[in-house]
């Protein structure tokens, strides 16, 4: 028995992340791949050796080899600029078309393995609802639905990112109409909208944020602070990030570890 049921997709800046509704449309299962990872990063990477792209975790494993990553082209949605990597050049709505079949393989392939270890129907994955930021005008939207396209799926529906946040709280606690106040902090942004429901129809009252603060902005305002503070404790850590590479390569690796610093933070509960 299979089963044909959109998947949700969060084409986001710095990460991204699918899920789809159980076989009785009880509750979502978010994709987590065999470390438990729930989001994999929105980056396109090419591999010189094997002469091939890279998607998610194995592009961003790349990011202190040449050639670097294209990382962060939600921002560059809906323009025509493209984009060079090794001997391409990408459009942004092929560098996201690429993220987005990464993420329908992976979904696939969770689905097949939960179908066959629960013995619950197979699901067809070729369609998908697409969630984009409610600031995203006309063009970038459109470049989005393209993208979704150049991944071999059917974009049965675009909604607006904070629009699906109030619709996911309404129907997991039960809450009838309202007006809610919906925070958005990304790896890239950080945004605030105000949604009200009425009647089962949602509208946008109201948006504002920054598209240049978000997690990745913290992660390197911590390798900074970590980077001063080696330094007055006598490291050679005087680093010229735009003019050498090998002093970006050490700032990269300090990100790195005030990213996971950041997250141990995150998720350590209070004794």
């Amino acid at each position: 028995m299979k089963i044909r049921r959109a998947i949700g997709i969060d084409l986001g800046t710095t990460n991204s992340a699918v899920s789809v509704m159980d076989p009785q449309g009880r509750e979502l299962w978010l994709l987590r791949d065999r470390f438990k990872r729930e989001t994999i990063p929105s980056m396109v990477g090419w591999d010189p050796m094997a002469e091939g792209f890279v998607t998610g975790w194995e592009a961003w494993n790349r990011r202190a080899l040449e050639p670097a990553p294209i990382a962060s082209i939600k921002r560059k949605m809906g323009t025509q600029r493209k984009v060079a990597l090794g001997p391409h050049e990408l459009t942004p709505e092929e560098v996201s078309g690429r993220i987005l079949g990464r993420l329908r393989a992976e979904m696939r392939h969770y689905l097949r393995e939960r179908s066959e270890a629960e013995e619950t129907p197979r699901y067809v994955v070729d369609q998908a609802v697409i969630t984009v930021p409610a600031y995203f005008d006309a063009p970038q939207i459109e470049a989005t639905r393209r993208a979704g396209e150049l991944a071999d799926i059917e974009v049965v529906g675009m909604l607006q990112e904070p629009t699906a946040a109030a619709m996911y709280y309404t129907w997991k606690h039960g809450i009838g109409d309202g007006t809610f106040l919906v925070y958005d902090l990304g790896g890239g942004t950080f945004d605030v909208s105000v949604i009200r429901c009425m009647l089962g129809e949602y509208q946008v009252l109201g948006i504002d944020g920054d598209n240049y603060l978000g997690g990745d902005d913290f992660d390197r305002k911590l390798a900074e602070f970590f980077r001063k503070h080696l330094v007055e404790r006598g490291y050679d850590l005087d680093l010229d990030i735009a003019n050498d590479p090998d002093d970006a390569v050490k700032f990269m690796l300090l990100t790195r570890l005030a990213q996971e610093v950041k997250d141990c933070l995150l998720y350590t509960s209070p004794s």
